[in-house]
């Protein structure tokens, strides 16, 4: 609102009214201002609500590095770093890295934590540890980062590069950017023999193909990162053994040598899309029908092999029925280029064939493949339907 004041002149008479009158449009003009200052206060964000907004609900360091722990003989080594609090509503931290000697500690579990002041400390509080370290009592063992990572500025420059990704910057940034071309793209072979093989970061992000070589001498398991993406694996090993595609404590897909399969995983299980056999082949049946009874040889079927066709041995498979049974048992000769391969076989009585063949028999294209009634035919055998199961 306009802030005017009253001018005094010489010969003024009024100066009391004019003080009083300047008094009050002061007042008023700094109470509107507060009102103003007030009303934007509350109505913004807080240093908190953006750091809560930023980084989440639970304690977290900021950058990979941030707090990172190295080891040397007894002393445990905590870098510089930074740490989201939301305990304490703020940023916690170090400027330089601090050591920590385990001289004279009991064996036992120890957790780090980082204090108001960012300064690291260890003890046998599991609660809000950002690490947990073994302490073997003369020298470390497993030690576990619990905290998850936040982006910081040195993850995001990483981003810029898809030469980073991989050995640098985890899941999160290759799921989210998809900036390594060769995610998509890349094959990998490893060589497998008696032990479990885990694939890094670089090498599951980096490769959609992954080939299995070698004279494999055990079952093993190919064990991937447990985040959601799709692989595509064949198992061209020898050894008569099985590789399961995995995650560490999940479920998987097996394959033995000579098969191949399109797997995802889901971030807990490896779950199979399509499998398939290098050994595996494609059906290819021949049938035929005959209505009446066939007359003494007639043929049945005859049937130019368009395509080299393998029938297996046994005919196993093959089906063959008459819509009127047989009186005695009637055979109808299956034969290869005129010469007898094999027998479709109704029993006296019966409706249903069985089928003889010695070997497996293999037609080339241009063979041809004919059923013929016997030379002196059953009286009642008729109407018969028959296919015979064949692979190419």
């Amino acid at each position: 609102m306009p802030f005017t004041l009253q001018q005094f002149t010489i010969g003024d008479t009024n100066y009391v009214s004019k003080h009083n009158a300047n008094a009050i449009a002061t007042a008023a003009a700094v109470d509107a201002l507060q009102t103003t200052v007030t009303n934007a206060a509350t109505a913004g964000i807080n240093t908190q609500s953006v750091l809560l907004a930023l980084f989440g609900g639970s304690q977290s360091v900021i950058g990979e590095d941030s707090y990172a722990l190295s080891t040397a003989s007894a002393i445990l080594t905590v870098n510089a770093g930074y740490l989201w609090s939301p305990m304490e509503q703020t940023v916690l931290y170090k400027a330089a890295a601090t050591n920590i000697d385990f001289t004279g500690f009991a064996a036992d579990t120890y957790y780090l934590h980082i204090g108001a002041t960012g300064e690291p400390s260890v003890d046998t509080v599991a609660s809000l540890g950002v690490y947990s370290i073994v302490w073997g009592g003369s020298s470390f063992g497993v030690i576990t980062r619990l905290a998850p990572v936040a982006w910081g500025y040195s993850t995001f420059d990483a981003a810029k590069t898809s030469a980073a990704l991989g050995g640098q910057v985890y899941q999160e940034l290759d799921d989210r950017l998809e900036a390594s071309e060769g995610a998509t793209v890349g094959v990998l072979v490893k060589t497998v023999a008696a032990a479990n093989i885990t694939l890094t970061d670089p090498e599951a992000m980096e490769n959609a193909v992954i080939i299995l070589s070698g004279a494999q001498s055990a079952n093993i398991d190919l064990i991937v990162p447990d985040y959601e993406k799709p692989y595509t694996i064949i198992n061209s090993c020898t050894g008569g053994y099985t590789v399961t595609i995995k995650t560490s404590g999940g479920t998987g897909v097996a394959l033995a040598n000579s098969e191949g399969a399109v797997v995802v995983c889901d971030a807990t299980n490896v779950l199979l899309v399509v499998k398939n056999s290098a050994a595996a082949v494609d059906p290819y049946d021949v049938g035929g029908t005959y209505n009446g009874a066939p007359a003494a040889s007639a043929v049945l079927i005859r049937y130019p092999v368009p395509r080299t066709v393998t029938l297996p041995s046994g005919l196993t498979g093959s089906q063959g029925v008459a819509g009127t049974a047989a009186t005695a048992q009637t055979d109808f000769d299956i034969k290869k280029n005129g010469s007898s391969v094999g027998t479709m076989r109704f029993a006296a009585a019966g409706t249903t064939a069985t089928f003889i063949m010695a070997s497996e028999t293999v037609f080339s294209a241009g063979d041809v493949l004919t059923v013929a009634a016997p030379a002196s035919p059953d009286a009642t055998c008729a109407d018969l339907g028959f296919a015979l199961k064949g692979t190419r």
